[in-house]
């Protein structure tokens, strides 16, 4: 996935600032798989970036931002921060859900954050590649069948409300 295009370039030397060398970044294997997985549920990676970690202000984080593009989420969820952290032996990859809403309810379920839904998953990296993609795949079907049903039960609720006041 990134592999192929040069994600940064630094300028070299400090005679010549028009000297540039490019840099390849890729993902670590387990962090490669976190995205392979993301990528067959229909989402694309909008932006990255690595932040210093707030819990630990010697170590850093990097964060995605996903967008929903096709799939079993688009127009249920508006995006999918996650956010990797390498500790000793292990990742600890945290996902926030920011759903999909309209009107009035939207904003207010912004406002109190409830149109949020919190995930983490923490793996080795002595597991294999195969048990972090099952491990993330279990996290999102499960949300996406939880999330499925309230909005179906926000949509009858809609229609029970707009079938009385008719």
């Amino acid at each position: 996935m990134f592999g192929s295009k040069p994600a940064l370039i630094f300028p070299c030397g400090e005679k010549d600032p028009s000297t540039k060398t490019p840099l390849t970044i890729k993902p670590s294997l387990h962090v490669n798989a976190v995205f392979d997985v993301l990528e067959a549920h229909g989402l694309r990676i909008e932006k990255a970036d690595c932040e210093q970690d707030e819990r630990n202000p010697r170590s850093f984080e990097q964060v995605f931002l996903w967008m929903p593009v096709s799939g079993a989420y688009e127009g249920i969820w508006r995006k999918l921060d996650v956010v990797v952290t390498h500790k000793d032996n292990a990742l600890d990859i945290g996902m926030t859900v920011h759903r999909q809403g309209e009107g009035l309810g939207d904003m207010v379920g912004r406002l109190v954050g409830a149109n949020k839904l919190e995930r983490s998953l923490d793996v080795s990296l002595d597991d294999s590649v195969e048990h972090v993609q099952d491990a993330l795949n279990n996290v999102l079907q499960k949300d996406n069948v939880n999330l499925s049903v309230q909005v179906y039960a926000e949509l009858c609720h809609t229609r029970f409300v707009s079938d009385l006041e008719g």
